[in-house]
């Protein structure tokens, strides 16, 4: 059996388990509790073997106990360690009978117990490694977040309009009026705001959540239409006007959809910040697919574009020209894209400003 220790609560995840037929899963009792005295060596990366149950120390009666209860007369354990690094055992037993385990055996046992280890710890590392990375994916979206505040801000501030149509509802009841049809249109009016609210709120919710990745097909256009719309206050407070020039029916893209959003808000905002010193801030948002089944989305700005030596380090992380940027938002996008299968250019235009192009090779027929 290889097994790892965990990292909280008392159940040992059991990685592999070969067992005789008839012979009783270990896994029922792989508890930390049940073998106190092992794991206690194992984990100091010791050795545990015993070729009958007498041969164990007295401090080890718990085990004895447990290792009776399995008919197990025989047993070697070995830790799994890298360096001064234990994660788990590698642990041959035998029922009902002595085993004497040679010091040639052992060596054998250590030397795959070692390849085990190795394994186990690239494993773990990669586990790290798309943990830090989901963090830092939400780490990135709230920071969005935080640069829309006046935007947000504005987008809530509208449905309190409530509020003042109920005080007049509530004049007109009082005064006894008989404009009902005056009443009705107040209560529409209540009741739209009501709903863009929630709208707003809902978009928000799901845009900071902190969830893990789901990948499904995903229309892009939609994609698009949400985030503008999310972004919409934020392009008036700036004088920013927005095109969007999309190409209907485009297949759908295989893509987890909050990343994506993620992707789209960084380079509207990217294109909202490189516009901030100029008069004519113009943005336009294109969607087309090819006949090679590859979606692009370009993001195009009329900013004071990138100098040439510049261009290619703008999706290095840390890297920007923002008087107030963390210089991580381009570095991410290009990270989300690349997850996903799809590529993050950037390239500036003929005439002002820049464009920020991703593509995306469209989902399978099969998926869903």
């Amino acid at each position: 059996m290889i097994a790892e220790f965990p990292s909280n609560g008392e159940a040992i995840d059991a990685i592999s388990v070969w067992r005789a037929p008839g012979v009783t899963d270990p896994r029922s009792v792989l508890q930390l509790s049940a073998f106190p005295w092992s794991v206690g060596q194992l984990r100091q990366g010791k050795l545990v073997r015993f070729s009958r149950l007498d041969g164990l120390p007295s401090n080890a009666a718990v085990d004895r106990a447990t290792y009776a209860r399995l008919s197990i007369g025989s047993a070697i354990g070995v830790p799994l360690a890298v360096g001064s690094t234990v994660m788990g055992m590698l642990v041959l037993s035998v029922q009902d009978r002595e085993q004497a385990w040679a010091d040639d055996v052992v060596q054998r046992l250590e030397f795959i117990a070692g390849i085990f280890a190795s394994a186990l710890l690239r494993r773990r590392s990669a586990v790290e490694l798309e943990r830090l990375r989901g963090d830092l994916m939400h780490v990135g979206r709230v920071a969005s977040m935080g640069e829309l505040a006046a935007s947000i801000a504005h987008e809530l501030n509208q449905p309190l309009t409530i509020l003042s149509n109920a005080q007049v509802a509530e004049r007109l009841i009082d005064s006894g009026t008989d404009k009902w049809k005056d009443l009705q249109e107040i209560l529409a009016d209540i009741v739209d705001d009501d709903k863009r609210a929630g709208d707003v709120i809902r978009r928000l919710r799901a845009f900071v959540k902190k969830d893990t990745v789901h990948y499904c097909r995903v229309d892009v256009n939609a994609v698009i239409e949400d985030v503008v719309r999310l972004v919409h206050s934020d392009a008036i407070i700036r004088c920013v006007s927005i095109d969007m020039n999309l190409t209907r029916d485009l297949p759908p893209v295989l893509a987890d959809q909050v990343q994506l959003q993620q992707v789209v808000l960084n380079l509207i905002m990217n294109g909202f910040d490189a516009m901030s010193a100029t008069r004519d801030r113009h943005l336009v948002i294109t969607s087309r697919g090819d006949a090679n089944g590859t979606v692009f989305v370009s993001v195009s700005d009329s900013g004071s574009g990138i100098s040439e030596p510049d261009l290619p380090r703008i999706f290095e992380p840390f890297y920007t020209t923002k008087p107030q940027g963390l210089g991580m938002g381009l570095s991410i996008s290009r990270s989300l894209i690349e997850a996903q299968g799809g590529q993050l250019r950037a390239e500036n235009n003929t005439g002002a400003g820049v464009t920020l192009t991703f593509s995306l090779p469209a989902a399978p027929e099969h998926t869903g």
